[in-house]
């Protein structure tokens, strides 16, 4: 790719030169080199030795490309092995490694679409711990709920909420994830459209959006919980000025984090806490802002959050049926919710604050769908193959070749001889989703709004992660 002349508004060329000084101008040669590709791996699914490539040196997980490749014709994506992130952004790996958190943990990822953070969140939080990942733009949601049940981790709730509604959940977060929407000057190079919206006016509306969604969300966090704040924008604003602000208005603290010599990452120093800031001459990765706080005694606000007692009835899920559907999981502790017919598994620990985000807020998904109803009973809910808690003998299991695996994916004819019923196809021994072998049909039950749309090559080319 051949670098690109960016027209940058003058008042952001002049900020930056006077902030950046001789660095001005690598900075704006940096911008007009093509954008860094990279993804991360699932630590619960990757199966590949690691390859000869770059790593993310801030998380153990990340890996830098030469070339963006078409993911969309790598099953690895799809069957959830790996998510395409931006490294900057996977700075969140490191902090969550330095907080060195224990014990289960109830965390919210605030503003979590597409959903970068909330599978590296689920990741890295200790064992146990619950993921509740919102996002209030349906259609972002619904992309969200796709990546999310694609990375398959356990014990994830996914809401379509606005921010002020946490509130009337009372302090029950121990972590609260704020990425904040914001002017995305840090992705000028990425999304060069970003630069026709960019104002003063913007600047400060987005300013004041974030203050507005940190203090209605606020009352959620418990005392002594962690904030983490970010913007993918280089704007003091929003950044520095936001700490500042959060400083004067609540009872808070910085958390200090560790930064190692040579990563180029930059420490922002404002008045009272201190964030990171990450500029893309100074480092393979997009702009990128981050910023950790402790919330301190008397910054406690809200309802109190009263749990309820765990009911070991259920009446649309007899006993009858449940041994059968629970041979599918391998989860010792597991608790259902039943939104309508379906049935959705977490553990039994989260029933209290379950209920609670089902009483108080809209939920998309309370736990790891399990099972839909059938006419003989129940069939496993299509997104319960992407578990990493399903049982690997619960289902045949049927490996695909690369052009077989996205023309499934595609929802395309798949013809072979079957064990008759429910099974699972896989790629590299992950598995893409199930099929019935109905008589001589093969039945395909890929989500439906998640199938490829492009056409499948009769070579395709092959996965970057194949290529010496």
């Amino acid at each position: 790719m051949q670098e690109v002349k960016l027209n940058l508004p003058s008042l952001f060329v002049e900020r930056m030169r006077a902030r950046l000084g001789d660095e001005f101008e690598a900075f704006e040669k940096a911008l007009e080199e093509p954008a860094p590709s990279s993804v991360r791996w699932n630590p619960a699914k990757t199966i590949l030795e690691a390859k000869a490539l770059p790593v993310v040196p801030w998380c153990a997980w990340g890996q830098l490309l030469p070339r963006r490749p078409s993911y969309t014709l790598d099953p690895l994506l799809h069957a959830g092995a790996y998510y395409v992130q931006e490294a900057s952004s996977m700075f969140l790996g490191h902090v969550l490694e330095h907080l060195r958190l224990r014990g289960a943990l109830a965390a919210l990822d605030l503003c979590a679409a597409p959903g970068g953070k909330s599978t590296l969140l689920a990741s890295a939080l200790p064992e146990g711990s619950l993921l509740v990942a919102n996002e209030v733009v349906a259609t972002r949601a619904q992309i969200l709920k796709e990546n999310l049940n694609k990375w398959g981790s356990p014990n994830v709730a996914i809401t379509s909420n606005q921010p002020e509604d946490f509130a009337q959940l009372g302090p029950v977060f121990d972590l609260m994830l704020v990425d904040a929407p914001c002017s995305g000057e840090g992705l000028f190079r990425k999304d060069p459209d970003a630069i026709g919206h960019w104002s003063p006016e913007n600047l400060l509306m987005c300013q004041k959006r974030q203050e507005k969604i940190l203090e209605e969300a606020w009352p959620a966090l418990k005392e002594d919980g962690i904030l983490i704040y970010s913007t993918c924008t280089y704007n003091p604003g929003e950044n520095e000025q936001i700490l500042e602000w959060l400083c004067e208005n609540f009872a808070v603290e910085e958390l200090p984090i560790e930064l190692p010599e040579g990563w180029g990452v930059q420490k922002i120093e404002a008045v009272s806490a201190s964030g990171f800031a990450f500029l893309p001459h100074r480092l393979t990765g997009e702009g990128f802002f981050l910023a950790v706080l402790r919330k301190t005694p008397g910054g406690v606000s809200g309802k109190k959050f009263k749990t309820q007692k765990k009911s070991s009835k259920n009446p649309h899920f007899s006993n009858k049926e449940q041994p059968e559907v629970l041979e599918w999981i391998d989860w010792d502790d597991a608790d259902f919710h039943l939104p309508g017919e379906s049935v959705e598994v977490f553990s039994g620990q989260w029933r209290g604050l379950m209920t609670n985000l089902r009483q108080n807020l809209h939920p998309l998904q309370l736990g790891q769908p399990l099972a839909l109803p059938d006419k003989r009973g129940w069939r496993p809910d299509p997104l319960l193959s992407f578990s990493t808690r399903l049982r690997r003998d619960a289902f045949p299991r049927t490996e695909l070749g690369l052009h077989a695996a996205l023309t499934y994916l595609a929802k395309g004819e798949t013809k072979a001889d079957l064990p008759q019923g429910m099974g699972i196809f896989t790629f590299q021994d992950l598995p893409l989703g199930f099929y019935k072998q109905a008589g001589a049909r093969v039945i395909n039950h890929f989500p439906k709004d998640w199938r490829v749309r492009m056409d499948v090559p009769l070579v395709p080319p092959l996965p970057f992660w194949w290529l010496d």
